[in-house]
Formats: structure tokens, C-alpha cells, sequence
């Protein structure tokens, strides 16, 4: 096993690269059908989103508190990563909104991380343990997370030893981690990863990939065809070289080339007949039929109407008053009948 007074840059940096590999496969045994998150994407969270979102920077007038959904997320972490506790997660979900912003806020406040664990501590279910947890949000180099296997490794040497949990215990686990971050140069982050690797034994079941095969696998194949044929020896040249022959080649045939004899033998074209001079139209006729096909092919858009004035209106409206007032005249008034006489008394007399 690696240990922290022994290891150096190079192992750290190989080891570092093995956690990936080690959490897809804690993640697969760990997920429960029906989850929200795996345990990838709430790591992604914890170490990625989280401190982007939380983390302190220069020209940073005031911290951003903690929300109360991303601490439960946090603790949800906590739990598939490392040991499981069932009322924890009860516990820390009874605190309200308010009181986490507050208390998040008065823990960044103070300078040192033991009185900051101390005020983080005053949430429901908070320990010394989440405490850190939530620090280590705030500030991702510099608070590392009261983990066991963080706590074994830099402490207790790499043995299985029992862990209190408590404040003593973090002071001493600060000390040493403060002390291997200045020889490596390191941050808190990448000691949690790698002391995670190395307590779980990832490191000697995965393997990191190498430099070299990672820039392998960035070449195309075309790269890699040309460059193995730029690598391999020149084939000798024989006197007699044969022609290699294969079925699945196509048989191409030969293009018809026309000779100058082809050509000679084809026949000429006969000439147009010309028309007679009393035939050829004169220009004024060319000129007519030129426009007339214009015009065929491109005819002028209709004209608008104009419109009707009130007189013409009023004219439309008596004439049509007119023809439907004689109309109901030869309803109501036959025309007379012919070939009768009256008397004068009334009486019909007959008919001539």
C-alpha cells in the first residue's frame, strides 16, 4: 500500500487517475432501481457543480449561502459513497430553508475550519463529519472531508481503525493533511480521491491510462494507415514482377477511341436547303410576328376597373326599378282580348 510520508507526485498523479474506473464500479453495484441520481452524477455534483457554485473568489463581495436541496443532495452523496445511515437523511431534511442559508453563512464567517465545523454543526443531523462536507463546498483546497478513508489513510497509516467522529479527531486529521498538500502541492480534493483509491485498493485492480495510449487513441485510423506505411520497409523490386490477379477485382474495358479513319468514313451532313428570295419575309413581318409571340407568351395584366360613380349608381338602380315595374304591370293587367265586342249594356254580343 501507498503511504502518505512515501508516495510521490508521479504515484499520486497515476493513483488520482484510477478513481474514475473505481467509482463506475461502486456505482453500478450501488444503484437502486427506482433512484433519482447514481452515484456518478451526485459525484459529479460534489465535486464539480457544487464548488462552482459555492466556492469563494476574489472580488466576491459577500459568500453564496448553502440551499437546502444541495445539502440534502450532499448527504444523499455521503451515504452511497461511504457509510449508510438511515435517519440521516431524515434529519438533516427537517432543517428549513432559512436556517441553512443562515448557518451556512455564519460558517463561512469564521476563520478557522474547527470553528466553522463547530457552527455548521448547530443544523439538525449535522455532524463533524457533514460539516466538513459542507465546507469543503465553500472552500474545495483547502477543507478536506472527514471521510474514514482520508482519516485511515493520513492518520492512522492505512489500518482499520475505529473513528469517533469527533473534533479532536478532525484537528488531527488537518494537520497531516495540511502537511502532505504543502510537499505534493495538491489540494483537498484530490487527496480525498486519492486516499479514497487507496483505502479501497482501486489502485492495484485498475490501471490509469498511460500518456501514450491516450494519444493513440486520438489518432483517426487514417492517421495511424499512413503512418504505419510511412513506418514500413520499402519492398524489393524483382526483375519479373508478376501482376497480382483477384477475382473480386472488376474487369474494366477499354474506352472506343474514334480514329482519324472512323471519321473520314462518316458521312457529312446535308446542307439546309435555302428558302427563295420571293419567301424570305421582310423586316417590318419579322418584327410583327417577333411581337406577337411576345405578347403571347407575356400577356399585359388586366386593367382595373374603374369605379362607379353615385349618378351611374342611381341610373342602374332606376332602370332595374323600371323593367321590374313593368314586369308587375302585365302580371296584374292582362292585355285585353281580341276578336270580342261589348254592348253598351255590358253584355257580350259575340264574336265576328
Amino acid at each position: 500500500m501507498l503511504l502518505p510520508e512515501t508516495i510521490t507526485a508521479a504515484q499520486f498523479d497515476s493513483t488520482l487517475l484510477c478513481y474514475p474506473a473505481l467509482l463506475k464500479a461502486l456505482s453500478a453495484s450501488k444503484t437502486v432501481k427506482g433512484d433519482a441520481e447514481s452515484l456518478e452524477e451526485l459525484d459529479w455534483f460534489r465535486f464539480m457543480s457544487a464548488p462552482n457554485r459555492y466556492m469563494k473568489r476574489e472580488g466576491d463581495e459577500r459568500d453564496v449561502p448553502l440551499e437546502k436541496d444541495d445539502v440534502v443532495r450532499l448527504v444523499k452523496w455521503k451515504l452511497k459513497h461511504g457509510k449508510f445511515r438511515p435517519n440521516l437523511l431524515k434529519l438533516v431534511s427537517s432543517n428549513s430553508p432559512q436556517g441553512v442559508a443562515a448557518t451556512s453563512l455564519a460558517s463561512f464567517a469564521m476563520k478557522d475550519n474547527i470553528s466553522a465545523i463547530r457552527t455548521m454543526s448547530l443544523l439538525s443531523g449535522v455532524g463533524p463529519a457533514t460539516a466538513s462536507l459542507l465546507l469543503s463546498v465553500h472552500d474545495p483546497d483547502n477543507v478536506l472531508f472527514f471521510s474514514d478513508e482520508a482519516y485511515r489513510w493520513l492518520v492512522c497509516g492505512g489500518k482499520e481503525q475505529s473513528i469517533k467522529y469527533s473534533l479532536k479527531e478532525y484537528e488531527q486529521l488537518e494537520v497531516r493533511a495540511k502537511e502532505f498538500m504543502e510537499r505534493l502541492g495538491v489540494g483537498a480534493r484530490e487527496v480525498e480521491r486519492t486516499a479514497f483509491v487507496i483505502m479501497r485498493g482501486g489502485a492495484e485492480e485498475v490501471r490509469p491510462e498511460s500518456a501514450a495510449s491516450i494519444q493513440n487513441s486520438r489518432i483517426t485510423p487514417s492517421q495511424r494507415r499512413k503512418s504505419n506505411e510511412e513506418s514500413a520497409p520499402p519492398e524489393r523490386s524483382s526483375t519479373h514482377p508478376t501482376p497480382h490477379k483477384s477475382k473480386s477485382a472488376p474487369i474494366l474495358k477499354p474506352h472506343k477511341t474514334t480514329s482519324s479513319e472512323t471519321l473520314s468514313a462518316r458521312k457529312p451532313r446535308a446542307p439546309r436547303p435555302k428558302l427563295p428570295e420571293s419567301e424570305i419575309p421582310d423586316p417590318k413581318t419579322l418584327a410583327r410576328r417577333a411581337s406577337q409571340r411576345l405578347r403571347h407568351a407575356n400577356p399585359p395584366p388586366p386593367c382595373p376597373e374603374r369605379p362607379r360613380t353615385t349618378e351611374e349608381k342611381l341610373e342602374t338602380v332606376l332602370e332595374d326599378l323600371k323593367c321590374k315595374g313593368a314586369a308587375l304591370a302585365r302580371v296584374v293587367s292582362p292585355p285585353p282580348l281580341r276578336n270580342r265586342r261589348f254592348s253598351r249594356v255590358g253584355g257580350e254580343e259575340g264574336c265576328k
